[in-house]
């Protein structure tokens, strides 16, 4: 929002991501490292994986700082 400070809307990413991490970490990646798991439960996790980094990148548009992380790297070598 144009004028809102982005010290709160920065800590309030940084909770949120750090929750994201753990779930991949603690949760997802064991599910997909699992041996015995079916086809469906991998593509669960597959699935669960991205909605982590939807989560991830809503609050990187969120944090007007990190702007330049979705510039991409078609646009760093011009």
């Amino acid at each position: 929002m144009p004028g809102e400070a982005q010290g709160h809307t920065l800590a309030h990413a940084l909770s949120h991501w750090e929750d994201s991490f753990t779930a991949f970490l603690d949760d997802l990646l064991p599910k997909l490292a699992n041996k015995t798991a079916t086809d469906e439960d991998l593509i669960d996790a597959i699935h669960d994986v991205g909605d982590e980094l939807r989560h991830i990148l809503y609050h990187i548009h969120d944090v007007k700082y990190f702007g330049y992380l979705l510039d991409g790297p078609e646009k760093s070598d011009e």
